[in-house]
């Protein structure tokens, strides 16, 4: 039973990603249609545990949209993903959750994919560039850089402008 309160969804999703422990990112430029492009990162969280023996790792896209026509043809690019044939792509993989936030922040658009694994999947750093990061990729038909992993990361991801990161930084609460 709820309280009656109407939800934050911005406030919750903002209140998520300060939780969530960030593993890696790249850098990825989407190629949407009409020849535009968005730029942005994939974050990928740690490994969180789910009900019973499951556990899944978050991976977020946050794309940077400056305009209400760019926003539409991210959207439906989003839309039109099989985010289901993430599972044929990356080994130990169960299931494929994917959940777009398209209106918390004017300017970046965010699709949250949480990716069951079967338990006995061990998160390396090779697990993420040799698997999750080219499947994503793949899957987006975008171009992106090479994984940063958090604890090795510069002050700004390659290729990334500063205004770009301090956008995403500050519309996502991250300090």
């Amino acid at each position: 039973m709820t309280s009656g309160k109407p939800i934050n969804i911005s406030q919750q999703l903002s209140d998520l990603f300060k939780k969530e422990e960030m593993l890696a990112f790249f850098d990825i430029q989407l190629n949407l249609a009409g020849q535009d492009t968005a730029a942005g990162i994939c974050k990928i969280s740690k490994l969180r545990e789910g009900e019973g023996q499951s556990k899944y790792m978050s991976v977020f896209l946050i794309i940077d949209v400056p305009a209400d026509v760019i926003r539409a043809k991210v959207h439906a690019m989003v839309q039109s993903v099989a985010w289901e044939n993430l599972v044929k792509e990356i080994p130990g993989s169960k299931t494929i959750y994917p959940i777009p936030y398209p209106s918390i922040s004017p300017e970046l658009y965010i699709i949250e994919i949480d990716v069951y694994l079967q338990p006995s999947v061990s998160i390396t750093k090779s697990f993420l560039t040799r698997h999750l990061h080219p499947a994503i990729t793949r899957l987006v038909g975008g171009l992106s850089e090479e994984v940063v992993f958090w604890d090795d990361r510069p002050t700004a991801p390659p290729g990334m402008s500063r205004p770009l990161l301090h956008k995403i930084i500050s519309a996502l609460g991250w300090s």
